[in-house]
């Protein structure tokens, strides 16, 4: 048996939003504006990431796929 250390640190998801105050909405004739931006899987730390491997697959090279990084950027807005 071999031993490798497969310690990581993930950031899975993450995302920031900004609604726009009442008195700013009502001007432009809308109820509620909210932006935001969100993203999955931004970063890894890991030993092992640097050779292509995803550490939540227990090091193994080459039985998987890479996650997928996804970014998504929004607007909700109510009349």
């Amino acid at each position: 048996f071999t031993y490798r250390d497969v310690a990581y640190l993930r950031l899975k998801n993450a995302s920031l939003g900004y609604s726009l105050p009442a008195n700013v909405c009502k001007k432009i004739g809308m109820s509620k504006v909210r932006i935001y931006v969100a993203g999955m899987n931004l970063f890894t730390l890991s030993t092992v990431s640097k050779y292509g491997v995803d550490p939540e697959n227990g090091g193994t090279v080459g039985y998987s796929y890479p996650q997928q990084r996804t970014m998504s950027l929004g607007l909700n807005i109510t009349f």
